[in-house]
């Protein structure tokens, strides 16, 4: 098996990788030209972990390695910086940390919805678009809070208004 630690940039990427079989200890910057990153692990043999810490740049990264069915864990930036005693940061320094968390099982690992959740969410956001009424919460109207303060549309009751929305929502989920 292949444990690699990635400290990944929008240019390039710092990896720390160990062979768990032969004991191989490899670092390397990889540069993001052409297919690089993609021939790069296209090539690892056998199982392989990559654990990378959670940035707003990873999304093509995580899919790269979806497709090329190799497992990702993300982590969590402040914990895994909590974890370096030195507080300088060094790209190489910091694949070696997210390497050594891994195989010491302890990443801190942070939930990443799949391809399919991603895609349900970006489907429900559209219908979102088209139909409000369908993401009207139900707590909309009716008393708020602590307070007691009335939410209702003058002239109605609680109780008619909520039968129309149950209605609403009826005909939002057909």
């Amino acid at each position: 098996m292949k444990i690699l630690g990635c400290d990944l940039h929008a240019k390039q990427q710092a990896i720390a990788m160990v062979d768990t079989e032969t004991g191989e200890f490899t670092e390397k910057t990889l540069a993001h030209e052409g297919n690089k990153v993609r021939e790069f692990y296209a090539a690892l043999e056998g199982p392989v972990v990559v654990g990378i810490e959670a940035t707003g740049a990873m999304q093509w990264f995580l899919q790269l390695l979806e497709e090329l069915g190799i497992e990702c864990r993300v982590g969590h930036p402040a914990k895994i910086r909590a974890k370096e005693t030195r507080k300088q940061k060094h790209d190489r320094r910091d694949a070696r940390l997210e390497l050594e968390l891994l195989i010491e099982d302890r990443f801190p690992t942070i939930w990443m919805p799949s391809t399919e959740q991603r895609d349900l969410r970006t489907r429900r956001r559209g219908v979102a678009e088209f139909f409000p009424e369908c993401t009207i919460p139900s707590n909309r109207w009716g008393v708020s809070g602590a307070e007691g303060i009335l939410l209702h549309p003058p002239g109605l009751n609680g109780a008619a208004h909520a039968g129309g929305r149950v209605a609403a929502m009826r005909n939002c989920s057909r």
